[in-house]
Parts: C-alpha cells; structure tokens; sequence
C-alpha cells in the first residue's frame, strides 16, 4: 500500500516508534495528524516533518481523553477530508513489575494509555474509514504480550496482551468493511519507555 496523500494519525507520535513512523510516512508522502500527551515533543515532531517539506498537524493530549481524542479526530476531518491510517503507538510502562509492589495509579495509567486510549482513538476514526469503505487500524503490542517476564513487568505484559486480542476482535468485527486491523509486536525497542 503507497501513502501518497494518505491521512494517518499516530498516536504517541513525539518519541520512540510513533515519531520513527510519523517522519517514514511523512517522507513517503503521507499527511500526519500527531498525538502525544506532551505538546511540544509532537510539535517538534510536525515541526521536522514540515522542514522536510512534508505535512502534519500537532495535538497535545491523552488518548484517554475521550473528548479530546474526538476533538482531534474532527479537526483532522476538517483539515484533511478523512483518515486513512491509525496508528495507536501510545502508552508506557510502569516503573514497577511485580504485582505486590505496582500501585494503583501506575496500574490505571498503563491501562488508560495503552488500552483505553487505543479503544477510543479505534471508535472515533473508524466510522470515517467504514464509510470510505478501507482504512487501516495499526496497533502496537509488545512481545511482553506473548511471553511473561519481569522485564515486561505485571501490568504493561497484561495491557499488552489485550491489545493482541482487541486486534483480533477488530479483525473479526470489520469483516467485509473493506477496514483492516493488524497488530505489531516488537520485541525490546530502543525508546525512551526502557529508560
């Protein structure tokens, strides 16, 4: 698939994987819509882009942010006519590993922006993509989803391992729309999440 003027929004698009891909597709031809929840790394992000002589826009916000997840999707809409791809890169890990020891607002976090965001960034681009009859729902796993470790930790290999399943479930569910779900499962990454 070329994206030549295809719209992709990448969420967690100001470090790590989500900024590697915003610039990739930006440099093959693709509109950005960034999102990350601190501003100015994803503007910094449009900023390269642009520099390049490519096109994207900046939102600041977290993905678990209902109202604003839709917010950006009606100004991506607006700008650019529709969405192509989504790709829901955001999350992060906990600093802890171990059940007995992660609390509960790491747990809650780690859910919100790995699993929760991506649901919500899935539900307001998808209607778009359906009624354009293709689109393409690109979420990022890990390997800690699949194999249990310590290195992964508790919650962050628990979170990854619904994103697997709610991959295939989108799969199933968007059958015949002309829409499909893949997931990707990398194994450890160099991004800031190891720091």
């Amino acid at each position: 698939m070329g994206v030549q003027d295809k719209v992709c929004i990448i969420t967690g698009g100001g470090s790590g994987i989500g900024r590697s891909a915003a610039l990739m597709l930006a440099q093959q031809g693709a509109k950005i819509a960034l999102v990350g929840r601190t501003a100015a790394k994803v503007e910094a992000v449009r900023d390269e882009i642009a520099a390049g002589g490519g096109e994207a826009m900046a939102f600041g916000l977290n993905v678990a942010d209902i109202d604003g997840v839709r917010d950006m999707t009606r100004q991506t809409l607006d700008a650019y006519g529709r969405i192509d791809v989504l790709v829901n890169n955001a999350g992060h890990s906990s600093q802890h590993r171990r059940i007995l020891t992660t609390p509960p607002e790491e747990i809650r976090a780690v859910i919100d922006s790995n699993l929760v965001g991506m649901m919500y960034c899935t539900q307001a681009a998808l209607p778009t993509m359906i009624e354009a009859g293709e689109g393409t729902v690109l979420n990022v796993a890990s390997l800690a989803g699949v194999n249990t470790s310590y290195l992964g930790g508790m919650i962050y290999s628990t979170v990854k391992a619904a994103v697997i399943h709610f991959t295939k479930f989108l799969t199933f569910e968007l059958h015949n729309t002309g829409v499909r779900a893949s997931v990707l499962i990398p194994g450890e990454v160099d991004t800031p999440i190891m720091d």
